[in-house]
């Protein structure tokens, strides 16, 4: 029995979809311990801490950049056949 390609398709989107919404309801506070996670969330040095969490992801994203843009003269570079000092 052969599944049809768009069939494939819903079921691997639902599967991600229930995969990237399972840890948003981990994410739910108890009532004892609610007011104290949101008094952090919202406490003055809120934004150095999500800078301070996103920086690493940043810097991900900008050597990935950085990589695919010069990604051509490294292959050529490091494939080169002839002597580096000629």
């Amino acid at each position: 029995m052969a599944t049809s390609p768009s069939t494939f398709w819903r079921v691997r989107a639902v599967l991600l979809a229930l995969l990237l919404w399972a840890p948003a309801t981990l994410a739910w506070a108890c009532r004892v311990c609610r007011p104290r996670v949101q008094a952090t969330i919202h406490a003055p040095n809120y934004t150095q801490n999500l800078l301070l969490v996103l920086l690493p992801v940043g810097l991900l994203l900008l050597l990935l950049g950085v990589g695919l843009f010069f990604a051509s003269s490294f292959t050529r570079r490091f494939t080169s056949t002839s002597p580096a000092h000629g």
